[in-house]
């Protein structure tokens, strides 16, 4: 649901009057939900990625991009997060960065809402309910249930040579 909605965020983003947070809120919701699903990141993760780490993604629109994102919980134990994006996610990205400029040129964080928490954020609720789906999961949940499928349907069994 929410990688079809993202073109019509963003449109309502550009249409929209500079500096409506509402319409920026539920395209990070959407997002957030997105992400979370496919990659199971811990919440800050998503929340301290920041513009420059973005703009600095490595790749192109045949293999991908990938961002490495340097601030979060276990940075020292594992180095940076990555996350990879396919030719039409780094795409909302893009556009994102580009619209940007028009409402919040200053933050240094690309996804960011009214208020940041561990484990839930309330643009990830917002954009829950507005696709009609149960429960209220936080990011963590999301998270664990990524985690916990990776774990049961990764080969395991690897040989050393």
């Amino acid at each position: 649901m929410a990688r079809v909605k993202m073109p019509s965020l963003l449109e309502a983003i550009e249409k929209a009057l500079p500096r409506d947070p509402r319409r920026r809120y539920r395209f990070f919701g959407y997002l957030a939900a997105y992400l979370s699903s496919i990659y199971g990141h811990r919440t800050g993760v998503l929340t301290r990625m920041h513009v420059k780490e973005v703009k600095e993604a490595v790749g192109d629109d045949e293999r991908g991009y990938l961002i490495n994102v340097m601030e979060h919980k276990n940075v020292r134990k594992f180095g940076p997060a990555q996350l990879y994006l396919e030719a039409e996610e780094y795409g909302w990205f893009r556009t994102w960065l580009r619209l940007r400029n028009r409402t919040v040129p200053t933050q240094l964080l690309f996804i960011f809402g009214p208020r940041r928490g561990e484990g839930h954020h309330p643009i990830l609720s917002m954009a829950w309910v507005e696709m009609e789906l149960k429960g209220t999961p936080s990011l963590m949940d999301i998270r664990t249930t990524v985690s916990t499928y990776e774990s049961k349907t990764q080969n395991t069994s690897i040989q050393c040579v």
